[in-house]
């Protein structure tokens, strides 16, 4: 049986994007997740959905944080990752 690493990948995505100043790009992420910016486009619409982060499309685009991160909570991403 495979495990479940999504929470895992979006609570390191997130801290990563803090220590960057809060931005990021999608092959950025892609390569912190040892993926194709595509997977990495898909797991952050769920932060998107949330409300965690915003993105911007296009060239010079990529994801910014959205919130505080020190006001999120490990249940928070898990209830946005179980949506």
């Amino acid at each position: 049986m495979q495990r479940d690493t999504r929470l895992a990948r979006l609570l390191h995505v997130l801290v990563h994007m803090h220590l960057r100043g809060g931005a990021t790009t999608s092959q950025t992420i892609g390569q912190m997740l040892h993926t194709n910016p595509v997977f990495a486009r898909r797991t952050m619409s769920v932060l998107r959905d949330a409300g965690f982060v915003t993105s911007t499309g296009g060239p010079g685009g990529g994801w910014t944080l959205a919130c505080e991160l020190g006001r999120l909570t490990v249940g928070d991403v898990c209830d946005a990752n179980a949506q």
